[in-house]
């Protein structure tokens, strides 16, 4: 019995002398570089756009993070239509669900959704508490 608690020692200090440590690995995502049609649809809250109609052009995707250009047109609840310009930051947080930032002039977007094949669908929360819907859908050359 001495025996073997002093080899288990033995391995225990052993382990630890040559820093065995965990590693984690990185999720495998799929890649969603590329173009993706997009619409927003606010359902609630003070923002002035009520839908915004547009492309994310996924440009660089590394591992898990990707960043993105946003370009859409933003409709008012006056009826007016704008064109609205910026960047996306976001990452996966597993093989299907993702998060990412649209920042457009002084507001922040931030979108979470799930990724089905072809198509990412969720909600996002603005700056200003407003909430809505998206669906962003690849587009194929």
């Amino acid at each position: 019995m001495m025996r073997q608690l002093r080899n288990a020692f033995a391995l225990v200090a052993a382990l630890v002398a040559t820093g065995c440590a965990t590693t984690t690995t990185e999720l495998s995502v799929p890649s969603i570089v590329g173009t993706w049609s997009y619409v927003g649809q606010r359902t609630s809250g003070p923002s002035n756009v009520v839908r915004y109609n547009g492309r994310l052009n996924v440009r660089n995707q590394q591992g898990m993070a990707f960043d993105a250009d946003f370009a859409a047109e933003a409709l008012t609840a006056q009826g007016s239509v704008t064109l609205v310009t910026g960047l996306v930051v976001g990452a996966f947080a597993s093989r299907e669900a993702l998060d990412f930032d649209v920042q457009v002039g002084e507001a922040t977007l931030t979108h979470v959704g799930r990724l089905h094949g072809d198509t990412i669908s969720g909600s996002w929360i603005g700056s200003d508490n407003a909430q809505g819907t998206f669906v962003a859908v690849r587009q194929r050359p």
